[in-house]
């Protein structure tokens, strides 16, 4: 999508409320004159719209529409750019690229699905078949029989497909869903648009961080969620979606299944989670007296008596130094916390050409993994001596003074963990553990293995924050026989065993 906007020079006083109640916790960042802010936010959901961004090698341009020439032309083999595209409701059973359904309910069992009301105005996008990416909507607005703690039926989905195009071919797509809790209220608004920036590049402008969607008039103002919910998401999607996701669920199963020749059924359902937050704004006279937090400010290029904010993406590298930057200042406390729901793809796997194989299937969905850490690594666990590692960060209390309790999950195929370590197919078992930087493990007052249904479910609840890593150590029970087949020229031989493997000279078949 065009290019986002994550550094914010704002000249307002500082407002945002210290917890949540019927409202969302706001991350809502305002700074006054001599001072430097920081807010961490989840995404940047105000600034979602359907769009298309070609390249000519040096600036992004802004298109609205596919064209038979120039850059814009996407299927053309000199031309590349990103497409995405606010997947609209399916109209029919047969439709694709479309939201199935989205359901709620206190329970699992007790999940109601919703009834579509409208789609929120605004820029739309055309498809294009010659390379299979559909017209792109915008948020879609929902009603259901749970209440949120707004006191209102009303809930909005936004589906954003990303496609990457290289020299007229997609490359890859990517996926990002959330279910919102909205109120309507009425305003003065201003709607998500494109804009050319300085530079000659392009921006997304407008939205509310506030806000679920906004037109000139209304604002969807975010709710929570009650607790205790459950939701449900079901989308029609291109089948060049898979891969690894994130997301900020409790208790997720994530299942994949094929609908046509082009595109797949994936549903995720999962408990809401709650994610404690921050923001957090220093005088220039503080900038100074502490250099931790000066050194953070300044490497944005803040300048003592400018007003200035950024907003760290919970999934960056930026958002754990500014954690440790700010920790002390902040007594370790978080400013309020947000109940949510959403998910998303993750970025390719980094590591042996082995593990790339077996964990980069961009043709399926190869596991999931989820945390209510107020900061999480960018992109899969690691895979370092046998273990999954994940690293997270978060401030060690919240906003009441009590203890912040992390949560995470890891469901990952049977079939990929057979792929990586050479398992044959039989039942699969996980340990964990949960290690701060002092390498003292922590006490976890819940850990949950399951191999169910082809998955692997593995969780830690109940964990403390500063900078823990959560490792995976996933092994292969020895409780049953397998059989495997090896072949060497036209020789055939069946081996079985605990752990079977070929005879020297013989290959798996």
């Amino acid at each position: 999508m065009a290019a986002i906007i994550g550094v914010l020079t704002i000249v307002q006083l500082l407002a945002f409320p210290m917890s949540a109640s019927a409202d969302q916790w706001s991350a809502s960042l305002t700074v006054p004159p001599g001072s430097a802010g920081v807010s961490f936010v989840d995404s940047y959901h105000w600034n979602e719209i359907s769009d298309i961004v070609a390249s000519d090698g040096i600036i992004p341009i802004s298109c609205s529409a596919f064209t038979t020439s120039g850059p814009c032309a996407l299927n053309n083999p000199t031309t590349s750019g990103t497409v995405t595209t606010l997947l609209p409701p399916c109209e029919s059973s047969t439709s694709t690229n479309c939201i199935a359904s989205m359901s709620l309910g206190v329970s699992s069992s007790a999940m109601v699905s919703s009834t579509y009301i409208s789609t929120v105005s605004g820029p739309t996008t055309p498809s294009d078949p010659s390379l299979d990416i559909p017209a792109g909507s915008n948020e879609e607005l929902w009603s259901n029989p749970l209440e949120n703690l707004g006191e209102t039926n009303t809930y909005a989905t936004l589906v954003a497909v990303t496609f990457s195009v290289y020299k007229g071919q997609v490359l890859s797509a990517s996926i990002d869903a959330a279910i919102y809790p909205y109120s309507q209220i009425q305003g003065t608004f201003y709607p998500t648009t494109i804009a050319s920036d300085p530079t000659g590049g392009i921006e997304v402008q407008g939205g509310d961080i506030d806000c679920a969607y906004v037109t000139s008039t209304t604002c969807g103002r975010l709710e929570d969620f009650p607790l205790g919910t459950q939701a449900s998401l079901s989308v029609r999607v291109s089948n060049q979606v898979g891969g690894w996701f994130r997301g900020r669920l409790e208790d997720p199963t994530i299942s994949e299944t094929p609908f046509d020749a082009n595109s797949n059924v994936i549903t995720v359902s999962a408990g809401v989670v709650s994610v404690p937050t921050l923001s957090y704004v220093a005088t220039t006279a503080e900038s100074i007296s502490n250099p931790s937090v000066g050194a953070f400010f300044s490497a944005f290029g803040f300048t003592p008596g400018d007003a200035f904010g950024v907003y760290e993406m919970t999934d960056s590298p930026g958002a754990f130094t500014a954690l440790n930057a700010i920790r002390d200042v902040v007594n370790d406390t978080a400013s309020g916390e947000i109940n949510v729901w959403n998910f998303g793809t993750l970025s390719s796997w980094q590591g042996t050409p082995r593990e790339a194989a077996c964990l980069n299937n961009q043709s399926q969905v190869d596991g999931i993994v989820t945390t209510n850490s107020m900061a999480y690594q960018p992109g899969p666990p690691s895979l370092q001596g046998g273990f999954f590692s994940y690293g997270v960060a978060g401030m060690h209390y919240n906003a009441d003074g009590s203890l912040v309790l992390g949560t995470y999950d890891l469901n990952i195929r049977d079939s990929v963990a057979e792929c990586l370590y050479g398992f044959a197919n039989a039942p699969i078992s996980a340990t964990v553990s949960v290690t701060e930087s002092s390498s003292v493990t922590e006490n976890v007052a819940t850990t949950t293995v399951q191999d169910n249904d082809g998955w692997l479910h593995v969780g830690a609840y109940g964990f403390e924050f500063s900078n823990p890593t959560i490792s995976v150590k996933i092994t292969q029970s020895s409780r049953f026989k397998s059989s495997i087949v090896c072949i060497r020229d036209h020789v055939r031989k069946r081996v079985t065993a605990f752990r079977p493997v070929c005879p020297r000279g013989f290959k798996k078949n």
